[in-house]
């Protein structure tokens, strides 16, 4: 008789324990808060309910999907995570804000880190990222106008043929400082500890600084003109230059040479295209907004930046020195490829209809 009382208790103890995850599973898949649950458990069960821990637990489970209401270990009840019903809650919250960190999806979903972070991660093989920096907020008729001269920029280059790299030349403007810092990724160091860490000096605005104006094309640099320090261009400095240019680039491309420039002020003023006419050059048309498609930005400037960067000079007579001899431990293959990736990024403009590409 004893014994047939001892399996009635056992057996009323199971039922009870499944009625209780029942009625948790009820109220976690109805959004409640374990507060609440925890509050109506004591309410409905009296002092017969869970401790509060093992309700937490099985709480948990329940909201990542578990089915089966039958008692098992901690880690085996975690295996019943059914992941396929958060991946889609989880990227359409991520989806409404691109910020939001781990700790909070976490703490949204009712799930541990570790979980988030293998939904996020491994299931979802997403990443948090810095955005990408734009050059400018460009308008629906900026980007219309840059997928309408790249295309025009293609059907000249394919009536040219191959020989537009031996007549194109081009030039821009950039400042050279005796100093510029590394960026923050550049600079980081393998340590073991932090005392380990070396010193390095941020920029000053005191820092001289230099604008240099270089002419360049697929044999590699025409000319550098270095301006008075302090000093920058305007239309009249630039139409002298052009002067100055003018029998160098000839001497190599004919009496049409082409010419490529951005639409800086001194570059398109009414005068500045009025004299390149008389010069007898032909002006290749380049989009408003789009240092993404000058090669001087993209790849000329681009490589004198990260040589330059992380070293300092003792005058601007030594970073004036570095600069050309830079220039001048380059091949006239190197000066042409920075050109002849031209044709590949004027259509990376047209296929995503003028939006800046990476």
């Amino acid at each position: 008789m004893a014994d047939s009382d001892q399996v009635r208790e056992a057996a009323d103890s199971v039922m009870a324990s499944i009625e209780h995850r029942a009625f948790l599973k009820v109220l976690a898949r109805n959004n409640w808060t374990n507060h609440q649950i925890n509050s109506e458990m004591v309410n409905a069960f009296q002092g017969a309910c869970p401790s509060v821990p093992t309700m937490n637990r099985w709480i948990r489970e329940f909201r990542c999907g578990r089915e089966d209401l039958n008692n098992q270990t901690q880690r085996e009840g975690s295996l019943q995570i059914d992941y396929s019903k958060l991946v889609h809650p989880v990227r359409a919250a991520i989806e409404n804000d691109r910020n939001i960190s781990i700790d909070n999806l976490a703490a949204m979903f009712k799930v541990s880190y570790g979980t988030m972070h293998h939904i996020v991660k491994d299931l979802l093989g997403m990443r948090k990222l810095t955005p990408r920096k734009v050059p400018h907020d460009l308008s629906q008729a900026q980007k219309d106008k840059r997928v309408e001269i790249c295309k025009r920029a293609l059907e000249f280059l394919e009536q040219v043929g191959t020989k537009f790299f031996d007549y194109v030349f081009t030039m821009d403007e950039t400042w050279v400082s005796v100093y510029s810092p590394e960026s923050r990724t550049e600079s980081l160091e393998w340590v073991s500890d932090p005392k380990e860490l070396s010193e390095r000096s941020t920029s000053d605005k005191r820092d001289p600084k230099i604008m240099a104006c270089v002419f360049w094309s697929a044999d590699g640099i025409i000319t550098t003109f270095w301006l008075p320090q302090g000093t920058t261009v305007n239309a009249e400095l630039y139409r002298s230059q052009l002067k100055e240019v003018d029998p160098l680039v000839r001497r190599a491309r004919g009496k049409k040479p082409l010419f490529l420039q951005d639409n800086a002020r001194p570059h398109k003023a009414k005068d500045t295209m009025e004299f390149i006419k008389e010069l007898g050059w032909f002006a290749i048309e380049h989009p408003p907004y789009s240092p993404d498609l000058a090669p001087s930005d993209y790849f000329l400037f681009k490589n004198l930046k990260q040589f330059l960067r992380g070293k300092r000079y003792p005058s601007v007579e030594a970073v004036k020195t570095a600069v050309t001899e830079f220039f001048y431990s380059k091949p006239p293959s190197w000066f042409r490829a920075g050109l002849e990736a031209l044709p590949s990024r004027w259509q990376k403009c047209i296929d995503p209809e003028g939006n800046y590409f990476s």
